[in-house]
């Protein structure tokens, strides 16, 4: 059964790579305060902007590799991956606020996933099955990523944080969140 064989491969594939998954001893927790808050959104909101870059979509770059079966083409994966690297090193370095903790964690691992899965995908030609287990779940990650920041958008409006036009955090109203 060449289908059942390949399911299984695929799954033995996804239970060995999966992506870190990020705990409470993994961020640096402090207080809630007004102040802490405020400072929180403005500091997820600065790395976000400050660390993005205008790109294709990932999955357009691999789609448009195997059409062309250019390996070069997954070379342009490099800065987006970067990108993911440094949303997680600069978000670790940031004081959560008690309140965040699971919101942090949540931010950290959806960051971590999508790095993952590009790492995945710059393995299309070379490791074909470990390329297709992270592909299937690009959706997925990119969809937790948004209830992320949705989630820290919603918590600090719930709490009553308000931001300025002038202030980083402005832009999770900019976006609908």
């Amino acid at each position: 059964d060449k289908e059942g064989l390949v399911k299984n491969a695929v799954k033995a594939i996804e239970d060995n790579t999966q992506s870190k998954v990020y705990t409470r001893e993994d961020i640096i927790v402090i207080p809630d305060s007004n102040e802490a808050l405020r400072e929180y959104g403005n500091a997820i909101a600065r790395i976000i902007q400050t660390r993005s870059i205008q790109n294709e979509n990932e999955m357009l770059i691999v789609k448009r590799a195997m059409e062309t079966k250019d390996t070069k083409v997954l070379e342009e994966l490099k800065p987006i991956r970067e990108v993911y690297e440094h949303f997680i090193h600069d978000t670790l370095l940031v004081p959560t606020p008690e309140s965040f903790a699971t919101h942090q964690k949540n931010l950290l691992t959806s960051y971590e996933a999508i790095k993952t899965d590009i790492v995945g995908m710059e393995k299309v030609f070379n490791d074909p099955l470990y390329a297709m287990a992270r592909v299937k779940r690009y959706q997925d990650d990119a969809s937790a990523l948004f209830i992320a920041l949705s989630d820290i958008s919603s918590t600090l409006r719930d709490a009553g944080v308000i931001y300025t036009k002038d202030e980083p955090a402005y832009f999770f109203k900019t976006l609908g969140i």
